[in-house]
């Protein structure tokens, strides 16, 4: 009997370069190579078709606006994609706020 290996298309959206290839190297380990597509900033993200996203990691500092900027528009496209927003540590409020937005998680 053959293994099953889940797929998820992720969508990563993260502008420093060093943490993109760290957060890259570790999904790509666990999800594959054709599962990934990766941004650095808001005006990225948008362009991407969204139906064939099934999840987005996105950093809270963006070039062009903020992370939680990127939540309002990505939703506004599509309403139940999950979204998990990731920032430095001891930022609650931050946290909080997005969350509010419908971020999925922080």
């Amino acid at each position: 009997m053959g293994s099953y290996e889940p797929s998820c298309r992720l969508l990563l959206v993260e502008p420093d370069s060093d943490a993109s290839a760290l957060v890259w190297r570790k999904l790509t380990e666990h999800f594959g190579d054709d599962c990934v597509q990766a941004c650095s900033s808001i005006a990225e993200a948008v362009v991407v078709d969204l139906r064939a996203i099934d999840l987005v990691l996105a950093s809270m500092e963006l070039p062009d606006g903020s992370g939680l900027d990127l939540v309002t528009r990505l939703l506004a496209k599509r309403s139940d994609l999950p979204i998990v927003m990731m920032t430095m540590p001891g930022e609650p409020n931050v946290a909080i706020d997005a969350i509010r937005m419908g971020a999925a998680d922080f």
